[in-house]
């Protein structure tokens, strides 16, 4: 840690990598202070009491171009993940850096997780897999993050233009080469993101999707569909108030509406700032009605 930069060194099997993220401390609160990872920086309203880390999550795995970043120059440019899991790595080895650094004046077991767009579907992905963070705020991710393949692909024949699995394999480099195989066959994918949204379920962590119901590319009926069915995963496991979507219609992808204020505040107080309040959120302005009958055909057990 040297002034606000926490430089981070990796070691591997002979091969090392450096990258270095930057610490903003709150203003208010006592050390050691919550925290939130922001992929490329923050898009949400980040309060006065909580950190904000900025990770330059490009610089660990290209956004274009794969087998390009840090991960695969410690890995090598043939290796067959993503780019969206590789930046998730780098979040978990951010993660190892804050428990061995004290001085970084973070607590550990308060980290959230946010990015918007492209990083939006990456920090719901660091947020699943890293499950030592306690929350994630993924904004207008759309599909692979709150939104489903296979309900994307039924609402493109409807005339939705939508991003869907086969388009996102031209050119994105963000998932594994392995997808590839499934894009074009899409219900035969043994898993959809209702999955992932249901890791957060077990540990149980805090998911708040912030999501945009005025633009047709995000898909907003996939969205509120696909986390609907999340959040039924959720409810097995009793933890539904974990889960939160807050989708709300406005123009400008990656703004954020003040509709959306409430939620956000909630989740951060309970889950960042151990705050006593209600997260048991679930709100669309779309005209959305689930059809649970058409896409989910088992019922809600009880699970411990």
């Amino acid at each position: 840690m040297s002034g606000t930069t926490l430089t981070i060194k990796v070691t591997d099997s002979g091969k090392s990598i450096s990258f270095s993220v930057t610490i903003k401390l709150p203003t208010s609160g006592t050390a050691p202070y919550p925290a939130i990872i922001a992929y490329g920086g923050a898009s949400i309203p980040i309060p006065n009491t909580v950190t904000t880390i900025t990770y330059q999550n490009f610089d660990m795995a290209a956004d274009n171009g794969r087998g390009k970043g840090k991960f695969y120059d410690l890995y090598g440019s043939n290796h067959n993940a993503g780019g969206l899991i590789a930046a998730a790595w780098g979040v978990d080895r951010i993660m190892d850096a804050l428990e061995m650094t004290p001085s970084a004046k973070i607590d550990p077991t308060r980290v959230g997780v946010t990015g918007c767009s492209r990083n939006g579907k990456g920090s719901i992905i660091a947020g699943a897999f890293v499950d030592r963070l306690a929350l994630a705020l993924p904004q207008e991710g759309g599909q692979s993050a709150a939104g489903c393949w296979r309900i994307a692909d039924e609402i493109q024949k409807n005339g939705t233009k939508v991003e869907t699995a086969h388009q996102i394999v031209n050119g994105d480099s963000w998932f594994s080469t392995d997808f590839s195989k499934y894009v074009d066959a899409v219900a035969t994918l043994p898993w959809d993101n209702h999955l992932m949204h249901a890791l957060y379920a077990d540990p149980p962590r805090g998911l708040l999707i912030i999501e945009n119901s005025a633009i047709e590319y995000l898909g907003p009926t996939s969205n509120y569909h696909c986390a609907t069915a999340g959040r039924m995963v959720h409810e097995a496991f009793g933890v539904k108030d974990r889960f939160g979507l807050t989708q709300v219609s406005h123009s400008d992808h990656c703004g954020f509406p003040s509709a959306s204020q409430a939620p956000l505040t909630a989740f951060i107080n309970r889950f960042l700032l151990k705050q006593d309040v209600s997260t048991d959120l679930w709100k669309t302005d779309g005209k959305f009605t689930f059809d649970e009958g058409k896409w989910v055909d088992w019922t809600v057990p009880k699970l411990s």
